[in-house]
C-alpha cells in the first residue's frame, strides 16, 4: 500500500524529471541500489529539485555587480525556473560528488551518511538553474568555456552573483574573465571607431569627389563664358547677313514690279522717229494728275 509521500515521491519522479535526470540515476543504479544510493526517498518529495520549481528570490537595486559600459549582457530570472537543463546538471553533480565522497567507503550503509542535506540541494540546485541561464551566453563570449564549465572555481563565482542578485549578467561578473571581458568589450570598441572612421573618410571622400566634379563644371561654364563674345558676334554676323538677303530680294521684287510697269521700251526704224516717241512720253507724263506723278517717281 502507497502511503501520500510514496505516491508524491513516484509522481516527482515520473511527471518531473526530465531524460537527463533519469540518465544520471541510472548511472548511479549500476553500483548500489536506489536506497542506498544519493538519492533515496528524502531527496524524492523535495518539490524544489523537479521541474517548473520555483524559488522566492528578488534581484537586489544598486547591487555590488555591474556590467562594464558597452559591455553585452543578459537578463537573469531570479525566481530560478527548473528546467531540463538546469535538472540534468543538478543531477550530475549530485551524483558525482556523492561518488567522491564515499570513493573509499565499502559498506552501502555508510554512503548514506554522505548525502546532501536539504540547504546543500537547495544550494546546489539555486547554482545550476543559474548557470543554465547564462551557459549558452558565456558559451560565445568565453574562449576558455569548456574548462569554466569543468572547473570548481564556477560554484565560487556564481555563488557571488547568486549573493549579489543584479538584475542583468555580464562576463565581467565573473571575477576569471573580468580582464578577458575589458579587453573583448575594448576590442568591439576599437571596431566601432574603425568602423565610424571608415565611415568619415567614405564621406570625405564623397565630398572631395562632389566637389571636383562641381570645380569642373564651373570651369566648363567658365570657358562657356569667354567664348560667348566670339559667339555674339557670329551670331550678329549671321543675322545681319540674313537681314541683307531679305533687303536685297525686295529691293530686287520692287524694281522688277517697276519695271513692269513704268519703263516701255519701243523700237523704232529711224532714229528721227525716236523724237516723236519722246514727245508722246512727255506729253503722257504732264497729262498725269499729282498722285500718279507721285507714283510714277
Amino acid at each position: 500500500m502507497l502511503d501520500t509521500k510514496k505516491q508524491y515521491a513516484i509522481k516527482h519522479w515520473l511527471e518531473r524529471t526530465c531524460e537527463g535526470a533519469i540518465h544520471e540515476v541510472m548511472i548511479s543504479l549500476k553500483d548500489a541500489p536506489f536506497a542506498f544510493g544519493p538519492w533515496g526517498e528524502g531527496l524524492s518529495v523535495m518539490s524544489f529539485l523537479f521541474l517548473e520549481s520555483v524559488v522566492d528570490l528578488h534581484p537586489v537595486q544598486n547591487c555590488g555587480l555591474i556590467p562594464v559600459v558597452s559591455e553585452a549582457t543578459i537578463p537573469i530570472d531570479w525566481t530560478l525556473p527548473m528546467s531540463s537543463a538546469a535538472q540534468s546538471l543538478l543531477f550530475h553533480r549530485i551524483r558525482v560528488g556523492f561518488e567522491q565522497a564515499t570513493a573509499i567507503l565499502e559498506n552501502p550503509m555508510d554512503k548514506k551518511r554522505y548525502r546532501m542535506t536539504e540547504d546543500e540541494l537547495m544550494d546546489t540546485r539555486n547554482l545550476m538553474c543559474l548557470w543554465a541561464q547564462i551557459a549558452s551566453f558565456c558559451s560565445t563570449r568565453l574562449g576558455t568555456f569548456q574548462d569554466f564549465q569543468v572547473g570548481k572555481s564556477k560554484d565560487f563565482e556564481l555563488r557571488e552573483i547568486l549573493d549579489q542578485r543584479p538584475s542583468c549578467f555580464s562576463i565581467s561578473m565573473l571575477s576569471s574573465f573580468q580582464k578577458q571581458a575589458l579587453e573583448q568589450v575594448r576590442a568591439a570598441e576599437e571596431g566601432a571607431t574603425l568602423e565610424a572612421e571608415a565611415e568619415r573618410l567614405k564621406v570625405r571622400d564623397a565630398r572631395w569627389q562632389w566637389f571636383q566634379n562641381a570645380l569642373e563644371r564651373d570651369q566648363a561654364l567658365l570657358r562657356q563664358i569667354g567664348s560667348a563674345p566670339e559667339k555674339i558676334q557670329a551670331l550678329r554676323h549671321r543675322k545681319q547677313m540674313s537681314w541683307r538677303l531679305v533687303q536685297a530680294k525686295q529691293g530686287e521684287k520692287l524694281v522688277k514690279s517697276y519695271m513692269e510697269k513704268f519703263l516701255r521700251t519701243e523700237l523704232v526704224s529711224k532714229v528721227e522717229l525716236a523724237q516723236q516717241k519722246v514727245n508722246e512720253f512727255r506729253s503722257f507724263v504732264v497729262t498725269l494728275s499729282w498722285p500718279e506723278v507721285r507714283t510714277f517717281l
